[in-house]
């Protein structure tokens, strides 16, 4: 199946024609520059720009920086406050005139790395953590996704929000081969290991980048690994998403037609 991922980010909106089985780009991705910060309508005129220049009328899943339920938007960390409760499948699908599906853009990422990447096959408690515009979180149990886990947003014993602490990180002048990475990053670990005895952890964006630079410095006992897709993870997985959800719905009338 083939289906158009979308990833919004704080400053883009990015699409691609996607193999959803494979977990493949079939195309060049195709970049818009947005203003922070987002709106509804700076998301809207991005898909049409998007879909247009794929000539694309098929299912599209997009990768969005809110906690999802049920197609609406529960949160704006980085986007407007006004999505709180907005219907984003329903807005997009009537933007586009064909079938989206949204899904919260850590989840995203994390499905294409249990789809392709370094979690592939693997049972267990796996954790994805990426690092860029926020701190974002996926977590799957023996390869079944947990919705909306926002755990960037736990209090460390430093009493600091972990996402506030990782972005002042990441905006310093800090090396990462510093001791304040390895503090910063043995601190947050620690935290979410003491919590889920993950057996896997999966660090993406700017984490996964630097990874090799501050691996042999972290002091825990979850093995850590960089995600095998970066820059359009979020775009793949939220197609590899709306493929699942489409054949789930097409599962679900099939049985109702019985």
């Amino acid at each position: 199946m083939k289906a158009l991922g979308i990833q919004v980010r704080g400053s883009s909106i990015e699409g691609a024609i996607v193999d959803t089985e494979r977990g493949v780009i079939l195309t060049k991705p195709y970049q818009i520059a947005v203003e922070a910060i987002l709106q509804a309508k700076d998301i809207t005129r991005a898909a049409r720009q998007i879909a247009r220049h794929f000539e694309w009328y098929g299912l599209v899943g997009c990768g969005f920086p809110a906690v999802i339920t049920h197609g609406f938007a529960r949160t704006a960390t980085h986007i407007d406050k006004a999505f709180i409760n907005t219907n984003i499948n329903e807005l997009l699908t009537k933007t586009l005139g064909v079938t989206t599906y949204c899904i919260n853009d850590a989840d995203a990422i994390g499905i294409v790395e249990i789809a392709a990447g370094e979690g592939r096959g693997l049972e267990g408690t796996i954790v994805l953590v990426t690092l860029d515009t926020g701190l974002g979180t996926a977590l799957f149990v023996n390869g079944k996704l947990v919705p909306n886990t926002e755990l960037g947003h736990i209090l460390l014993e430093n009493g600091l929000e972990a996402e506030t602490m990782m972005r002042q990180l990441l905006l310093s002048d800090c090396s990462p081969r510093s001791a304040k990475w390895a503090e910063m990053w043995n601190l947050y670990l620690a935290r979410i290991e003491q919590l889920f005895w993950p057996d896997l952890f999966i660090l993406s964006g700017s984490a996964g980048h630097r990874l090799p630079e501050f691996i042999d410095l972290l002091a825990f006992k979850t093995p850590v690994v960089a995600a095998a897709m970066h820059d359009q993870a979020c775009l793949v997985g939220a197609a590899i998403y709306a493929g699942m959800e489409a054949e789930h719905l097409k599962r679900l009338s099939q049985k109702a037609a019985i």
